[in-house]
């Protein structure tokens, strides 16, 4: 991704394209809260910065 490890290590990197359903997208955004939560609590990094 051309960053830096520890933001690498952080960071989650979603890919859709053509195949993707309407229930494809219902599914991630459900599961999306607890993933970053997660994502969140295993980082090095302890200040969150968003884009």
């Amino acid at each position: 991704m051309g960053i830096k490890d520890e933001y690498a290590h952080s960071s989650l990197r979603l890919s859709l394209g053509k195949d993707n359903t309407t229930e494809d997208i219902d599914k991630l955004l459900m599961v999306l809260p607890d993933i970053i939560e997660t994502q969140r609590l295993m980082s090095r990094i302890k200040k969150i910065k968003t884009f």
